[in-house]
């Protein structure tokens, strides 16, 4: 059976304000379905030479923000938010602002984070593989609560939040989300002792998302360092490709 699948692109890297938006066009016009950035918040130096993972230019809501509004159909998202970096409320709602804004054209995205050196560097705890794990399966409670147009009242050990129904509601009847990093245990936490807490987390996730079916199939990641060749087999200097599953599957 043939099934049809949306192409994704993600970038961080942007010369100028001009040239993100530009990348912004560029990828629309070429037929990407939608534009990711990342949840990292180095510049060049220690964190980016001992990780491996290149300086990011931008931060992620102002440059989703910006670039759908540069473009028309270009869905946009982050690949991914680490929950880690951020509070759950504010987050919620910055994302259903910008769906909201742009009638209807966010992807989110979440993950339990891998960076020990930016977590370092940014003065954050790095908690085991299992608490981050749980955390971010109490998190996924509380955005789909706080997007559901029903009283919040979410009480786990990781997140609260009460009293309020969330606004504003998203134009989506539910916003795509997908989940970062599904593995067995993810970085900070490679004790044998740490692996079945992580695995024990991540199962209490699945349970928590019940998604019909993964979100999302990412299928290959490439890069490209050469500026300028973003063609639908290959990403611009400082962006990937990939592919992603039908949107009507992608819907929690």
């Amino acid at each position: 059976m043939t099934r049809p699948f949306r192409f994704g692109l993600q970038a961080f890297e942007a010369s100028s304000g001009s040239a993100w938006k530009e990348t912004a066009r560029r990828a629309e016009s070429l037929g990407y379905c939608t534009l990711f950035t990342t949840d990292h918040h180095f510049g060049p130096g220690e964190i980016s030479t001992s990780s491996g993972h290149r300086p990011v230019d931008v931060a992620p809501i102002s440059a989703m923000t910006m670039a759908a509004a540069v473009t028309t159909t270009l869905r946009v998202g982050c690949r991914v938010f680490c929950v880690d970096y951020h509070q759950p409320v504010v987050l919620a709602k910055e994302l259903a602002t910008v769906d909201f804004l742009t009638d209807g054209r966010v992807e989110a995205a979440f993950g339990a984070g891998w960076v020990a050196v930016e977590y370092e560097g940014l003065g954050i705890p790095m908690d085991t593989a299992g608490v981050r794990i749980a955390r971010l399966a109490e998190w996924i409670e509380l955005v789909r609560a706080q997007w559901s147009g029903d009283p919040v009242e979410v009480d786990g050990e990781h997140v609260h939040a009460s009293g309020f129904v969330g606004a504003p509601m998203p134009v989506q009847d539910s916003i795509p989300i997908m989940i970062g990093r599904l593995g067995p245990y993810t970085s900070a936490s490679r004790s044998p002792v740490s692996r079945p807490r992580a695995a024990k987390a991540q199962a209490r996730l699945v349970a928590t998302v019940d998604f019909p079916t993964p979100p999302f199939a990412l299928l290959t990641a490439i890069t490209a360092r050469t500026p300028g060749s973003i063609s639908p087999g290959a990403a611009a200097d400082g962006a990937s490709s990939f592919g992603l599953a039908p949107q009507e599957s992608s819907s929690a």
